[in-house]
């Protein structure tokens, strides 16, 4: 269980005439449409996602519980990662490397010592003086490799929704159309807990102007932690 538990605070709005607002939200939107440009300003981008989201009854979560909780996420996972990789290097056959590449060396040096090229020419198994000390360098190279190798971290990714090839509940979807019939221009994206394209509590976050916010999340209930 996490203790930064996710909890949502609903959008604070200033002080607005919503008749001068509605008047700027149509000419906007029929600049839009005949100009192909907006005359919002990014400040006013964000205050009209901020009025759909009052009007929808949508609180997003808070965002410095959001970061709290997606750091000690990130760091729980990985930490089972790094203890695994640290209970590896220390398995027995770790310890078999420094005596494979001892063997070739001894090995190679015998031949180089007691082999001349005479005794190389026209001898069919000098062939197994060369290939064993090679073949124990090759083992050795590839236990060391696949011991020490670092693995793969958990890590905190974000997709544009038309990119996330994951599943999106109903519900998400649901606020997700129902903030879009509202703001024309918001986006949307989906940030995940991922390692291996495999992923762990997405959440819905919407953007508009200089704004984001975090409205959904969903996953697995092990690396759940929110409240509503």
């Amino acid at each position: 269980m996490a203790s930064a538990v996710l909890e949502r605070q609903a959008v604070a709005l200033p002080d607005f005439d919503r008749g001068e607002r509605e008047i700027r939200f149509e000419l906007d939107a029929e600049s839009r449409r005949v100009l192909g440009t907006t005359i919002l300003t990014p400040e006013e981008q964000a205050f009209y996602l901020r009025l759909a989201l009052s009007d929808l009854g949508i609180r997003p979560y808070t965002k410095e519980l959001v970061v709290a909780y997606q750091k000690e996420m990130e760091a729980k996972a990985n930490r089972e990662i790094d203890e695994k990789f640290a209970r590896r290097k220390h398995k027995r056959h770790w310890r078999i490397v420094p005596a494979l590449l001892g063997a070739a060396i001894l090995w190679a040096l015998v031949g180089i010592l007691f082999f001349t090229p005479k005794t190389w020419e026209g001898n069919p198994t000098a062939g197994w003086i060369v290939m064993p000390p090679i073949l124990l360098a090759v083992i050795s190279v590839f236990v060391a490799m696949s011991t020490m190798s670092e693995p793969k971290r958990w890590s905190w990714q974000f997709a544009r929704t038309g990119d996330y090839g994951g599943y999106i509940p109903t519900f998400a979807a649901q606020s997700a159309l129902a903030i879009k019939k509202r703001v024309p221009w918001a986006q949307f994206s989906i940030e995940e807990l991922s390692r291996e394209r495999i992923g762990h509590d997405p959440f819905l976050v919407v953007y508009a102007g200089d704004e984001r916010h975090y409205i959904e999340v969903w996953g697995e209930p092990k690396f759940q932690g929110r409240a509503s």
